[in-house]
């Protein structure tokens, strides 16, 4: 989906297309567990983690494998500079991790 232009849009306008200063941004995150064993216990507390910190993760998974992306759990929210390098500082703290990736902040809504 294109982004739409700000001009001649209302504040309400703006608000209702998330654009602006009520842009949403969030992150894409994967990763790979070495022991699919430890998948289970190693995803209950990821998404522990995202909860403390009031965002929330959509995305999938497979037996060892995940990708998704991150956001904040209000809807006008976004995630920080900071969330990402914290969460990727905890992904990186497992040993048992492999292929971690969490890129940049993106615009959540129009992706760019």
């Amino acid at each position: 989906m294109q982004k739409p232009s700000l001009k001649n849009k209302t504040r309400r306008v703006q608000k209702k297309l998330f654009l602006g200063e009520f842009a949403v941004y969030g992150f894409e995150i994967s990763g790979k567990v070495a022991l699919e064993s430890e998948f289970d216990d190693f995803f209950d507390n990821f998404i522990d983690f995202i909860e403390s910190r009031n965002l929330c993760f959509g995305g999938g998974y497979t037996t060892n494998y995940f990708d998704g992306f991150i956001t904040h759990i209000e809807r006008y929210g976004s995630a920080s500079e900071e969330d990402r390098q914290e969460i990727e500082n905890w992904l990186s703290s497992r040993g048992n991790l492999t292929d971690i990736k969490a890129n940049g902040l993106i615009d959540a809504n129009y992706g760019v």
